[in-house]
Parts: structure tokens; C-alpha cells; sequence
């Protein structure tokens, strides 16, 4: 994507272990017999694993993926023709001392050597954290459906810190992890997308998702999911995007031209809070990384954040790829780019704009004006209000999945773990800001205490000759498992989410505040199956905020194994003519749904080819760590009882 660049994963053994924490490992594979490595020859062809970093030889066979420190660029393929393959991946988690992106940073496809991201801004913190690869965000994986993708996880962390947690609901398992494949349609039995499992420290797991080959093109992502160390884990940066790109060949769709013809950045949003004015001192205790920490009991792994220009206030900052305000590669007058943004972060909301540069917005030209005015992308920020760029912002898809036709929106709402695929042109040469900025006109419909980023994201230059390039008018169709059940008669058994915190999520712990789905937190027993749905049969669900919940932050609603349609907005029925709110609108399929107060929204999905557990939860992850989940079930037929997995340690 476009057709002049095929991009895809060469099926490839994962690199060796031998236990050790050692990060330099060495991969000498073969091309396959008679394969044209470019210059005549079957070469073999080696490849060098360091630090994270895939490095090529002098030729390629086929097509092969380029992991840069933070993101990993898929390099132009000779075929025109691509079939299902099986895709190894191996992922490692270690320890890593974060000191920000590299000069050579590999960025999202650039179209040559030249085009490498300008960092003008240095790295505001510099911290210890786990990461997969020794890179923060973690390796971006491609795969197109009908693959079978395995990924090893290999746990090379020490034994876990502290005592154990006090109960199910609290932080710890500092160094157990696992993996979620977030967004995609995949078993959760098996050894495929069970969030149950534990991989515990010094151990591996093979994971075997099995990707339908009508599986929607779009954008995913993996992050860690054991219920207690999410927090610590995905807060400190452990998370990567996961492509589904189209099929090429006969018997797959093609893309539209006009979508087939941009360029795509995939960027990881990461928001990053560190304090360091005493335990729980913070007006959003879940939040702040150096609370999470000292929640935890983490005697293995010390942040010990270093800052460049001083503490930071509660804003935090936020990583585009690693980088802190990065300037991306050029675009050009007129040209339309394809930006996949995914929002990896544990509870920061992203109201977003495209406005003209400002040199003194969110950080200002010199490390002298961040010195006075602490962490830049969150002090000097654009005035609200600002004026447009005059740039176009069209929606093409939300969670991976495409609407039904592509809409101009110039502020679209980001929530936590959400997607968004933009495609973006400005048709004025200039250079301008990718901001959060916390005044769109959904903005009162958060609940007060929600937390919004406000900063600049990452810079866009556009330089060059102008080019004519046409709107995305059309779109790929959804799958038959996504059609519109709009119209389909209600079914006569539905189900309500109710999200409630007694007493308001910023109270501190511990003891920690409860929180609640249908007023019951997560207790690992049987009693967490809220649910029973059979294969096929059309489920209606009425997701909102307990009326009774003060100092409330909005609850971000994540299910996993299938997505949901939107049929409704507010209204105590679910059928209040409302159209959006919260940038939600009805009729588009999600994944994660930002939650209006005050008003319900209600979501029908038809449970499709997996039987097993399926985990909901509010996606600001400390919520989830301290309670607010719980387990439905899919079965092949009605059933009046199941029992969820217990959690399975990988020894």
C-alpha cells in the first residue's frame, strides 16, 4: 500500500535464545532456492540482530521488515502477488534505560535517506522502563489476513519485587507479563488472544493467532494485559502497532485509487507522567508513572527519572514514536498522507487539530524558554482558538475499521487505546503543528476530572512542488460479520455496562477505591461472567456512567474478540434521536468507545466463528487494574453457566 510499495513481513525462524539477557544475537537465513536477490544470484543473505535493530545485508529476498530503534519500516517488495503466510515474530522483554529516539531513526516509510524525522526538541526525561526489543514503542508487525502469525514472547525480567497485591484488585506482578492483540478479531482460546495467560519472568510463550481472511485492513496494536501490571507495564511505554495490510491477488479486493495513492505514517502516541513530589502527591494519582511505581511495590525496577528542563506538571508529555516533537517527514502542496495514530497511552484523552506553527508553542525554539517554563510540549501551548491551517482531515476509519464514507472532521477525538486513520492534506506550503488542544465542541461532554493532553503532538512540513491527488470518496467494504444491524429487530434479551467508581477515582490508596462494572469490581471467580452470548445471535448493549459516580472520569468501554456498531446515543432507552457526541457517531463500528456523560450509548454486535472468553473493560488501565472488568462468554450454543479460564503461568 500504495501498489507501488508492497508491504509485508518475509516468513523468517526468530532469532535463538539461549536464556541469557544478552540483547545481540546474530540470524543468518537463506533465500529460498532460485530466488533473484536483485543482482543474479541465490545469495544467502545475513541479517544482524542488535539492540533492537534488524539490520539488512546487501540484498533482500522478497520482502522483509526493517526494525529502526523506534518503529520498524517494511522495505519496497519485487512480487505483485502475495499469499497467506505464516508470520514469526519474536518479541523480548528487558529492561531499558529510555534516553529518547536516535538521529537514524527509521519513520514510517520515508521516500528517501533524506526524508529521516528532525528532532529539534531533546528528550524532556530520561527513565528505566521494560520494553519488547529494547525500543520504545515496541517493533510495528504487519500482517495481511488469512496469515497465521506467531509471536514469541520471551520474559527476560527478573523475579517479581515487592509482596504479593492485596487482593485482585491492586497494583503488582510487576515483571509477569503477556499480550493482547488489541482490536483484532482472533480466539481468545488456545494459545491465541487469551488475556489469562501469564508469561512469567525468565520464561517464553509461543502465541498462534490465527488472522480470518476477511479480516478488516487497518490499524491494531499489542500491549501487555495481566490483570495488576498493565499499568506499570503499558505506562512505561511497553506497546507497538500491529498493520493488517491488504492481500494482493486474485480473489482479493482492491483498494480505491484514491486511497491506494497515499503514503501512510504510522505513529504510537505515548503520554508519559512522571512526579517526584512524594508518594500520591498528584491531583490524578493513577496516572503518574512514579505513583503507579510506588503503588506496585516495585523494589526491582527504580524510573529514577532525570529531567532536562526541570519537574513536569500533571500534563506529562507525549511520544510520538519515541520522539519528543518530532518533525516529520515532508509532504507536499496538496498531497494526501494516510496518518494511522494510535492512542497507547493509560488514560489521556487527544482532542486533535492541525494549526500553523507557532515557534513558540509548547516548547519554543530553545531549550532556554523550556528551562523557565518546565516540560515543553505541555507550557506555551497554541492559544485556544488558533487560527485553521486550512488543512483537510478526513476520517477514513476509527479502531481499524473503515467508515462507511470518508468525512471531513478537523477535530477528532482520540480516545485511550482507540485509532484513528486520517487522511491528511494541507494545500498551502508552510509548516504546522499536529496539537492536542483541550476545546473542541465535544469538550463538555467529558466528565470533569477526564484527563486531555495539551501540546503539540509532532510537526509537519510541507515543502515542495504542489500535486493534484482526489479525496477519498470511496472505501473498502466491511466484512459480512459487520453488516449494519441498524434496522434488525431488537433482540428481546439485552445487557447493560454500567461503569462506577463509589467515591470518585481520584481518592487515593491504598486501600484503593472500588471500580465497578454493574457494580461489582473484578474478582477472578466465576461470578465475573456478566455474560453468556451464542455464536451468531445478535447481542444489544447499553454502555454508560452510573448517575451515582462523582468526581468521575470518563470510562473508556474496550471489548475484546469483536467489535460493536453504534445504534444509539442517550436517552434512557438508548433511542434519543442524537446522532454523535464524544465524536462517536452512529452506525460506525469501534473497538473502544469514549463513554458520554449523561449519555447511554447503545451498541449492537452479532458474536462471530470464536467461542470463549471475552474480556470488557474500561481502557484507562488503572481503572481496569483495580476492578473495573469482567468476563462475558461465547458459546457455540445458549448455555446457562461457564466458568472463565484461571490464570495459566507459563513456567
Amino acid at each position: 500500500w500504495p501498489p507501488r510499495r508492497l508491504y509485508h513481513l518475509l516468513p523468517q525462524q526468530p532469532p535463538a535464545h539461549d536464556g541469557s539477557t544478552t540483547r545481540s544475537q546474530r540470524l543468518v537465513d537463506q533465500c529460498p532456492s532460485g530466488t533473484d536477490t536483485g543482482d543474479g544470484s541465490s545469495a544467502t543473505r545475513q541479517r544482524v540482530w542488535s539492540a533492537g535493530r534488524l539490520q539488512r545485508g546487501h540484498q533482500q529476498c522478497g520482502m522483509v521488515l526493517v526494525p529502526g530503534p523506534s518503529m520498524w519500516v517494511a522495505v519496497v517488495a519485487a512480487a505483485v502477488v502475495t499469499t497467506a503466510d505464516v508470520i514469526n515474530v519474536t518479541l523480548t522483554v528487558d529492561l531499558l534505560r529510555f534516553v529518547g529516539p536516535s538521529n537514524n531513526l527509521d519513520w514510517m516509510l520515508p521516500a528517501s535517506p533524506t526524508q529521516q524525522p528532525n528532532h529539534p526538541f531533546p528528550n524532556p526525561v530520561n527513565f528505566t522502563t521494560r520494553a519488547y526489543n529494547g525500543t520504545l514503542p515496541g517493533p510495528v508487525i504487519r500482517v495481511k489476513p488469512g496469515d497465521t502469525l506467531h509471536i514469541t514472547l520471551i520474559n527476560l525480567l527478573g523475579p517479581d519485587g515487592g509482596d504479593p497485591p492485596d487482593g485482585p484488585n491492586a497494583f503488582g506482578l510487576s515483571n509477569t507479563t503477556n499480550l493482547h492483540l488489541h482490536g483484532l478479531h482472533v480466539s481468545p482460546e488456545g494459545a491465541g488472544d487469551d488475556v489469562s495467560r501469564r508469561v512469567l519472568p525468565g520464561t517464553r510463550f509461543t502465541y498462534v493467532y490465527a488472522i480470518p481472511t476477511d479480516h478488516p485492513i487497518g490499524t491494531f496494536w499489542y500491549h501487555p494485559h495481566v490483570h495488576g501490571s498493565s499499568s506499570l507495564q503499558q505506562g512505561g511505554g511497553m506497546a507497538g502497532a500491529l498493520i493488517v495490510e491488504p492481500a494482493v491477488g486474485p480473489g482479493h479486493p482492491t483498494l480505491p485509487p484514491a486511497l491506494a495513492a497515499m503514503e501512510e505514517r504510522v505513529i504510537v502516541l505515548q503520554h508519559l507522567v512522571f512526579h517526584t513530589d512524594g508518594k500520591y502527591h498528584d491531583p490524578n494519582p493513577y496516572i503518574n508513572h512514579m505513583n503507579v511505581y510506588l503503588y506496585s511495590a516495585d523494589d526491582q525496577v527504580d524510573p529514577d527519572p532525570v529531567f532536562a528542563f526541570g519537574p513536569p506538571d500533571s500534563n506529562g508529555v507525549v511520544l510520538a514514536n519515541g520522539a519528543y516533537r518530532p518533525v516529520l517527514p515532508s509532504v507536499r502542496p496538496g498531497e494526501f498522507t494516510l496518518f494511522r495514530l494510535i492512542a497507547a497511552s493509560l488514560s489521556a484523552f487527544l482532542e486533535l487539530a492541525i494549526v500553523p506553527h507557532l515557534a513558540n508553542a509548547s516548547g519554543g525554539p530553545a531549550p532556554a524558554d523550556l528551562a523557565t517554563n518546565t516540560v515543553g510540549n505541555q507550557r506555551g501551548k497554541h492559544a485556544e482558538g488558533a487560527d485553521d491551517s486550512g488543512c483537510e482531515v478526513y476520517v477514513v476509519a476509527k479502531d481499524g475499521i473503515w467508515v462507511d464514507t470518508a468525512y471531513v472532521n478537523p477535530r477528532p477525538l482520540l480516545a485511550p487505546g482507540s485509532r484513528l486513520d486520517l487522511a491528511i492534506r494541507c494545500p498551502t506550503a508552510g509548516t504546522y503543528d499536529l496539537i492536542s488542544r483541550p476545546d473542541a465542541p465535544y469538550h463538555p461532554q467529558f466528565e470533569d476530572n477526564t484527563v486531555v493532553f495539551s501540546g503539540v503532538l509532532a510537526t509537519l512540513p510541507v515543502t515542495g512542488n504542489p500535486v493534484a491527488m482526489t479525496p477519498p470518496s470511496t472505501l473498502p467494504a466491511r466484512p459480512a460479520y459487520m453488516a449494519d444491524l441498524r434496522a434488525a429487530p431488537a433482540p428481546a434479551d439485552t445487557f447493560d455496562v454500567v461503569f462506577f467508581t463509589p467515591g470518585g477515582p481520584m481518592s487515593f490508596g491504598p486501600p484503593f477505591p472500588a471500580f465497578d462494572i454493574n457494580r461489582q469490581s473484578w474478582s477472578a471467580s466465576a461470578h465475573d461472567i456478566v455474560r453468556n452470548m451464542t455464536l451468531g445471535k445478535l447481542e444489544e448493549w447499553q454502555i454508560s456512567i452510573d448517575g451515582d459516580e462523582t468526581e468521575s472520569s470518563n470510562h473508556p468501554f474496550h471489548l475484546h474478540v469483536n467489535p460493536f456498531q453504534v445504534v444509539a446515543i442517550g436517552g434512557g432507552d438508548g433511542r434519543n434521536p442524537n446522532t454523535s457526541a464524544l465524536d462517536i457517531r452512529v452506525g460506525e463500528w469501534r473497538d473502544t468507545l469514549p463513554i458520554p456523560k449523561d449519555a447511554p450509548v447503545t451498541v449492537r454486535f452479532r458474536p462471530d466463528r470464536f467461542v470463549g472468553m471475552a474480556l470488557l473493560h474500561c481502557h484507562m488501565i488503572p481503572h481496569q487494574d483495580l476492578g473495573m472488568a469482567a468476563v462475558a462468554v461465547i458459546v457455540p450454543a445458549a448455555a446457562s453457566d461457564a466458568a472463565p479460564h484461571p490464570p495459566r503461568d507459563v513456567a
